[in-house]
């Protein structure tokens, strides 16, 4: 029920044909792959083939059929078949074409970095022995994409978390007006590292049933804008513009399992930090 709300409304799109999709995803994944041989090695390839050329190739992909995809983590390896691991998230990110097409000669770090994952976070879930994979696939194969505005989070809450929308509706125009170090300062503690301890440690986690649970009266801007970084995901990078840091589109779409997307190809990441550098 709850992934049928999700794609309720989210909306739904015709499916492109499977060997059709999977053709397109599996050429930015090999366009993708030699331009990290050529970023590995600056003397451009024996065939004269360097990034432009890359991106020029890439660039006639995505204007017959967008892709997008998203970057997946998780720490149990059986657990990558859905686009979220975390079996409980309704909601999960999407990057679109121009964060695909941004994608040539980036590395998996600079990939995570570039699609507004925070490196603090990053660094975290390294050390906890995380794993990333890549998911590519035709954008119309998730159906209407949201972009992530505050708008669209607000559709998003009122219609996939109905059980507390009443409570996360009353204070988002507050939480709107603020930045995040302001809320961060009014809550007196670090919102990102309670996130990161997780639902299990730390009681101020507010997932959706705590916030349930929780009287109107208790539900003011720290709460709520808790309960968006841990269930929905909105931590500290989040724009509210719908685009990331760097200029990005993402979006949010249901959680989906990954055999159920047509043209889906999935392979590892590796994401490692630069020496020194962010």
């Amino acid at each position: 029920m709850k992934e049928e709300a999700a794609a309720e409304a989210t909306g739904s799109k015709r499916q492109p044909d499977e060997d059709e999709a999977n053709s397109q995803a599996q050429g930015f994944i090999d366009l993708w792959q030699r331009s990290l041989l050529i970023r590995e090695h600056p003397i451009e390839a024996v065939s004269g083939v360097g990034l432009q050329e890359l991106r020029e190739a890439l660039g006639h992909i995505l204007e017959a059929h967008p892709l997008a995809g998203r970057l997946i983590h998780g720490r149990d390896p059986s657990g990558f078949d859905r686009l979220s691991t975390d079996t409980w998230k309704r909601l999960s990110w999407v990057f679109g074409p121009d964060a695909v097409q941004s994608f040539i000669g980036l590395d998996g770090w600079s990939m995570c970095r570039d699609v507004g994952m925070d490196s603090d976070w990053l660094r975290h879930e390294l050390a906890v022995g995380t794993t990333f994979k890549l998911a590519i696939f035709p954008i119309d194969v998730q159906g209407h994409c949201l972009q992530a505005t505050w708008d669209n989070v607000a559709v998003l809450v009122k219609n996939v978390y109905q059980e507390v929308a009443d409570k996360v509706l009353a204070q988002l125009p507050a939480i709107r007006a603020l930045s995040m170090p302001e809320i961060e300062d009014r809550a007196g503690y670090d919102m990102l590292d309670v996130n990161l301890q997780g639902r299990d440690v730390d009681p101020r986690y507010v997932s959706v049933d705590r916030l349930r649970r929780k009287p109107a009266s208790e539900c003011g801007i720290t709460v709520v804008r808790q309960f968006l970084m841990d269930e929905l995901g909105l931590k500290r990078p989040y724009t509210g513009t719908g685009l990331t840091e760097g200029g990005l589109a993402e979006f949010l779409v249901p959680n989906r399992p990954l055999k159920e997307i047509p043209g889906c190809v999935v392979i590892d990441l590796d994401v490692r930090p630069p020496q020194g550098g962010y």
